[in-house]
């Protein structure tokens, strides 16, 4: 393809592209809405250095965008700024990492992230910002004693919305383990975790603290097993008929673990059982890896038992096969988490996606991708799922300017609320400048 980016030593680039994207409701309002023709001029700037131990991978962009339907909406003007950094170094003995990101969009986008929250499928208009800073820091990785430090801050606020689920949240939180290698089938293991929940307004607020004692058995050369033992509690601020009220969760947790290694793959089981702010909850997963020709599967299947509430299967699913001429890939995933709101829930990601190379200048590809956020306790909260459909066609105009074009189809669906659609047709033209010096 046009533009195509080499690999090693340090690359600065500029991503440029200029589209046109007709979209029959833009803001996923319920009923008839007008549709929007939005012409989109995007500029990113790009910046990585790679090296045996080192990784520096920086990305700032944003659109210019102009709306015909009303000239001086919220849609029109600079939006959708984004900030990507990371780094990270491997040393003889130790390893660290950095990672900064920011984003800001409007409520209605489609947004993947690595957590999925209640308030990511929730339809709205305003602005949306997402801050998150991460660290990792790991010393004595090949010696008989060694310290590995994480921490997290993550930050999200709302401008302009009037859904009172969409409140700001900061969360915070740090973790410290130490390891001990009694000898090389026996590792040792004892860690403390800290993390901060505060969410806007009259909501729900939670600190968490505990610490464990964990092994770590070669039994085998096949077989690890993983065993830990400890402590949480929980201290939670919340508000009950518009009165604060204070409670605290605390109780033992329990961890084990088996790893199996098998002559195409391997097996796993897992068996959680922590104190969570709705009291405890517990998870068991079994799983299996397979390597296959030309791809890997891998799937799992278990169960969540949370206080008070009843069991909820969970499964997992992964699927990857490199074709002749493109790519396929299937990803089903769903974990036990807490809403916003503190309420217990089980998010599901699953997305198929495939690509095909027409032929040495053209391309195609599509993709599906559904999120759906379960209340355990079905009395109390509405479900709400959302569903994204996409497919397009890349061809190089020259040897450096590509054009895109394609279709999009997304649906949002929540209890006892109106199914929301939107349908969007684009064309763009792309090109990526590169220097290295």
């Amino acid at each position: 393809m046009a533009g195509a980016q080499q690999t090693g030593g340090l690359e600065a680039t500029l991503d440029v592209s200029q589209s046109v994207d007709w979209n029959d409701n833009p803001d996923l309002e319920a009923g008839d809405a007008d549709g929007e023709l939005t012409a989109r001029t995007g500029l990113t700037f790009g910046l990585s250095s790679v090296t045996e131990r080192e990784r520096l991978l920086l990305r700032i962009g944003a659109d210019l965008e102009f709306g015909d339907r009303d000239p001086l909406d919220e849609n029109t003007g600079i939006t959708d700024p984004e900030l990507r950094l990371l780094y990270d170094r491997t040393a003889r003995n130790a390893a660290f990492n950095f990672g900064l990101t920011y984003r800001e969009s409007e409520v209605s986008d489609s947004i993947i992230q690595d957590l999925l929250t209640n308030q990511d499928l929730i339809i709205d208009n305003g602005t949306r910002r997402d801050t998150q800073l991460t660290f990792g820091l790991d010393l004595g990785t090949e010696a008989p004693v060694g310290l590995s430090l994480s921490g997290f801050v993550r930050d999200r606020s709302f401008s302009d919305t009037t859904n009172p689920d969409l409140f700001g949240v900061d969360d915070r939180g740090l973790e410290a383990t130490a390891r001990f290698r009694i000898d090389p089938r026996i590792t040792a293991t004892l860690g403390v975790n800290w993390r901060d929940f505060d969410a806007d307004g009259e909501e729900t607020d939670r600190l968490t603290t505990g610490f464990a004692a964990g092994l770590q058995l070669a039994v085998t050369q096949r077989l690890n097993l993983g065993l830990s033992l400890g402590r949480d509690r929980v201290e939670i601020d919340e508000f009950v008929g518009g009165v604060p009220v204070s409670r605290v969760e605390n109780g033992t947790s329990v961890g084990i673990t088996a790893d199996l290694d098998m002559p195409n793959g391997s097996a796993r089981a897992d068996l959680q059982s922590n104190i969570e702010e709705n009291g405890r909850r517990t998870t068991f997963r079994l799983g299996r890896a397979i390597a296959l020709r030309g791809g890997d599967l891998s799937f799992s299947a278990g169960l969540v038992d949370s206080e008070d509430l009843d069991m909820a299967p969970l499964f997992g699913v992964s699927y990857s096969h490199e074709l002749q001429r493109g790519s396929l890939s299937v990803s089903l995933r769903q974990d036990p988490g807490t809403s916003t709101d503190s309420e217990e829930v089980v998010n599901t990601r699953f997305s198929v996606n495939y690509s095909e190379r027409i032929n040495s200048i053209s391309s195609w590809n599509a993709g599906l991708s559904l999120r759906d956020v379960s209340f355990l306790n079905d009395a109390l909260s509405e479900d709400s799922r959302r569903i994204d459909l996409n497919a397009s066609y890349r061809r190089d105009l020259t040897r450096d300017w590509d054009l895109v074009s394609g279709v999009r189809y997304s649906r949002v669906v929540s209890d006892d609320e109106a199914d929301r659609s939107s349908n969007s047709v684009f064309l763009s033209i792309e090109r990526r400048f590169s220097f290295r010096p």
